[in-house]
């Protein structure tokens, strides 16, 4: 049997990062004979729900220090996702592409679910980083994956993000490109680069976007759980639910 675009995804990733795939050609074909497992990517049901339900609520987000609350629909997410999509286009030019890794050091942020699917469609993998990791544990993880692109936070609980992955960037030769969520620079900060959507650019002043203020239930959560022993590292990747599933995002605790 010819392995799908799961298979297929599989087999990059596994190629790229030197890894043995998990998921085997007798568990694919098992799970697809069945009718559990089939053709569809993440993106593809991102784009259906965005397409039938934009103006569902998705998520709703609050963040525990600011006690900033923000709620975007399907529609919403769909449209972030895009021009996160073409922020990663630009740096693919400066040498991002499929099999590159991407690290995600943020709290559980509404940010991880436009990411994800930008990444998917350019075939990048998506490292989650707890934001407790600090020098030690960054030089590792972010050295062994080889990562091209970084995204953190500017400040949480009091810690400059930043200044520490100045700190240990002369020791991550493979680092081209960090972002920032909340930054001061225009040309860095992800908020900044999302919030406008300029004819060929990714770029534009940053304004709130009118997410809106339904209070009804959302529809996609996010979890992630992350740990690290030794030299080992295990992530969980973020989930979308689709439209029907019942589903909140919680509130960082973190």
């Amino acid at each position: 049997m010819r392995r799908n675009r799961v298979g297929q995804a599989v087999d990059l990733a596994a190629r790229r990062l030197m890894l043995d795939p998990v998921i085997s050609d007798a568990r694919l074909q098992q799970m697809q004979a069945a009718g559990l497992w089939g053709d569809d990517l993440i993106v593809d049901h991102f784009d259906r729900n965005a397409t039938r339900f934009p103006d569902r609520v998705a998520v709703v987000a609050l963040a525990m220090e600011s006690q900033r609350e923000t709620r975007l629909t399907f529609g919403d997410l769909k449209r972030l996702s895009d021009r996160m999509l073409r922020v990663l286009r630009v740096l693919r030019d400066r040498g991002i592409g499929p099999g590159d890794v991407v690290a995600v050091q943020l709290p559980s942020w509404w940010h991880y679910l436009v990411i994800y699917p930008a990444c998917a469609r350019i075939g990048a993998a998506i490292n989650p980083l707890m934001p407790i990791f600090r020098q030690r544990e960054l030089r590792f993880m972010l050295g062994f994956a080889k990562t091209k692109l970084l995204i953190v936070a500017d400040r949480f609980r009091g810690f400059d993000y930043p200044a520490m992955i100045e700190e240990i960037r002369p020791d991550l030769p493979n680092l081209k490109h960090v972002l920032v969520v909340g930054g001061d620079d225009p040309a860095n900060d992800l908020e900044r680069l999302l919030a406008d959507d300029p004819p060929g650019g990714c770029g534009g002043r940053f304004r709130a976007a009118p997410f809106g203020q339904r209070r009804d239930r959302a529809d996609v959560y996010l979890r992630h759980h992350g740990s690290a022993e030794g030299r080992h590292a295990h992530t969980q990747y973020p989930v979308v639910q689709g439209a029907a599933g019942a589903g909140a995002v919680s509130p960082d605790r973190r």
